[in-house]
């Protein structure tokens, strides 16, 4: 009896019956007679087809070029890919600009190395095996993904989604280790899960050490439901995202705007004084107050205006989302200064 290992995909499980060996990984069936040809080397059968488990052998096979565990270049013409299970890393640009559409890795992968699959633009889903550690730059470049799911054995993947479009991310263990640039400059991601993790995913994420990019680029954001709200409000309204929940609770926050006509007088301007609350519920998370002076001078420096403030800045996705330089502007315009 021999282990036979398939020369299509790797694989060492095999079934026998009616003369024929059929592959139970990718299907593929072989005669005794194309077993033989396939095969370096065939030891014995015996006469019930069982095959021995003592002699592993080599396909002659030009489609995967390995050496040393790394696939370093798939040669191959298939657009759905089966990697063979002796695989443990995927050499750099192995599968770069490749036209194919899916593709199975082995259980037993440790690391996807730069560039690996830049480009790979019709592969539109992959499964990350558990046990998988790190994963290159940009190893997933210029993709759009419509699922990805990280396992939480993978600790090392700084910026390998550069510029990907990705659809739902699922996230099922944020560590300590992989905090920093996780997602730097990812195009877009409409959905965020991140199934576990301790209250510091908060801090990796709001302080956009994880998804560190130029635009803020993510709809939703699902936190763990261990999470707790009160204590976390701060660093919850400063989320990268258009809506943030906790489990299933929706983080919905609010600002509020008070404009007061002060009697203080500077130059030509009269001085109002700004007061913007950020509330979530009725709990007032911030109070941020802004002196402007000579109304007649403001126009498109507004808003530079206020970042140059030595007061507390509110933080600039509120003040896009709930329009507070719009109500600024309209109250100046009342009073006629613009």
């Amino acid at each position: 009896m021999v282990i036979l290992r398939c020369d299509y995909c790797g694989s060492e499980n095999f079934s026998v019956g009616e003369g024929l060996y059929t592959c139970n990984r990718c299907g593929i069936q072989y005669t005794i007679p194309t077993v033989i040809q396939q095969f370096s080397y065939l030891l014995s059968i015996n006469p019930m087809g069982n095959m021995n488990t003592q002699t592993s052998f080599m396909p002659q096979s030009n489609e995967f070029e390995i050496n040393g565990g790394t696939l370093v270049k798939y040669n191959g013409k298939n657009q759905d890919v089966i990697v063979p299970d002796n695989v443990i890393s995927i050499g750099p640009n192995a599968f770069r600009g490749q036209y194919i559409t899916s593709i199975k890795l082995p259980s037993g992968l440790k690391s996807i190395q730069n560039n690996a699959f830049y480009g790979c633009k019709s592969l539109y889903s992959i499964e990350l095996p558990m046990g998988l550690t790190e994963i290159g730059y940009e190893a997933f470049g210029e993709m759009t993904l419509s699922e990805l799911s990280i396992p939480e054995s993978v600790i090392n993947f700084s910026g390998a989604f550069s510029g990907c479009t990705i659809g739902n991310l699922y996230i099922k263990y944020m560590s300590d280790e992989m905090k920093y640039k996780a997602f730097s400059y990812t195009e877009q991601i409409n959905n965020v899960y991140i199934l576990n993790g301790t209250e510091k995913c908060i801090d990796y994420i709001s302080t956009q050490k994880f998804f560190r990019n130029k635009k803020w680029n993510i709809d939703s954001i699902f936190f763990p439901q261990n999470i707790d709200i009160l204590t976390n409000l701060d660093k919850l309204a400063i989320v990268p995202a258009n809506h943030v929940y906790v489990g299933k609770t929706d983080i919905e926050f609010c600002i509020d705007i008070d404009i007061i006509d002060s009697t203080m007088k500077k130059g030509n301007g009269d001085n109002y004084l700004y007061i913007i609350r950020l509330c979530y519920n009725s709990n007032i998370i911030g109070v941020y107050e802004y002196n402007i002076y000579d109304l007649y001078k403001i126009s498109d420096d507004l808003i530079s205006l206020i970042w140059n403030s030595t007061t507390p800045q509110i933080p600039k996705l509120y003040w896009e989302r709930f329009n507070i330089e719009k109500k600024i502007r309209n109250h100046i315009q009342k009073r006629g200064r613009i």
